[in-house]
């Protein structure tokens, strides 16, 4: 599972959001199933994880160690929190109507039987895995997962990004704050299943490909990255703010703090640690970007800042007008 490198923006979180198959438990033993379902992803997996131990909280809540920053929810129709060290949250909605929790030896949550599909939870060092296992090809379908307070966007390579939005007096802006990688999925056989992603408003929707020849059990694998996407973060201004740094000339305070302002009016802590970093992103490019926005503004587009989580460096990026933040 990749991680992006620690940095100024802080350390990765991943949520691994798995499709697998199985088959149908005992709704009588939940114990032996959670048992049963924790050993099979275990041998289905393609690398090895590390899982913390979670306890229940008072029947609300089944939170991992303090150092993994977890919460998992007590039923399949709650959210998982996962906490990086950037202190920004990063919270999905389990595909699940409500079943109760089970905790395996190995620390796996899973949640009761719903018509054939059961959710499992599992905690890591900064990571958490959520896997879908379904009975058999009844039960298989497009499972959605909804994200709070962030818009997800599907890029070109099929992963998709995560971006935090905020409205400031000068403006929209956007920052990314987590990513998931493309997914790849498998069936029992070992044979390459297809599987794509679907955005609908908040909720990525995974989507798997299954006919008469699909080896039962099925299984997929994408990440979902916290803080920043794997590779960049990227700031992403509208028409307004766009004329604004334009506007600016080669002046690198002012466009630092347009970045700085831009950064903590979207995303709390992490949006802070872009903002204290914004001179070190602008460095000695702010004639560039001014006339990058200028150019940009008079194509009709947006400008953009991309930089790596350890923030040494960025590059003015072009926004296409009708897409994203370019309205």
């Amino acid at each position: 599972m990749q991680r992006a490198t620690r940095g100024a923006v802080g350390a990765a979180v991943a949520i691994a959001i798995a499709c697998t198959g199985l088959g149908s438990a005992s709704a009588t033993e939940p114990q032996s199933d959670a048992t049963a379902i924790a050993e099979f992803i275990d041998q289905v997996r393609p690398n090895e994880v590390t899982n913390e131990s979670v306890t229940l909280v008072e029947g609300a809540l089944t939170r991992a160690s303090a150092d993994t920053a977890a919460e998992v929810p007590a039923t399949s129709a709650g959210e998982l929190t996962v906490t990086g060290d950037s202190g920004v949250p990063i919270t999905v909605k389990l595909p699940g109507n409500g079943a109760d929790a089970s905790i395996a030896p190995d620390g796996t949550v899973v949640y009761g039987e719903e018509a054939g599909v059961t959710v499992a939870v599992q905690v890591g060092a900064d990571e958490a895995r959520v896997h879908t296992v379904m009975a058999d090809a009844r039960a298989a379908q497009d499972v959605e997962y909804v994200f709070t307070d962030l818009t997800p966007e599907l890029n070109e390579d099929g992963s998709v990004s995560l971006f935090a939005t905020a409205t400031t007096e000068e403006g929209s802006i956007e920052l990314s704050v987590g990513s998931i990688d493309a997914p790849w999925a498998a069936d029992a056989d070992g044979n390459a299943l297809a599987t794509t992603y679907r955005v609908e408003g908040s909720s990525v929707v995974q989507e798997v490909a299954v006919d008469e020849n699909t080896a039962f059990p099925i299984v997929s694998d994408p990440s979902f990255q916290g803080d920043c996407g794997i590779v960049t973060c990227t700031i992403r201004f509208d028409r307004a703010w766009t004329k604004k740094i334009r506007d600016f000339g080669g002046d690198a305070g002012a466009i630092a703090g347009a970045i700085a302002t831009a950064a903590t009016a979207v995303a709390g802590p992490v949006g802070a640690a872009v903002g204290a970093a914004a001179g070190v992103i602008v460095g000695v490019r702010a004639h560039i970007f001014s006339t990058q926005a200028g150019d940009f503004y008079s194509n009709g587009n947006c400008f953009g800042v991309k930089f790596p989580p350890i923030v040494q460096l960025g590059w003015g990026t072009q926004v296409t007008r009708g897409t994203y933040n370019c309205a």
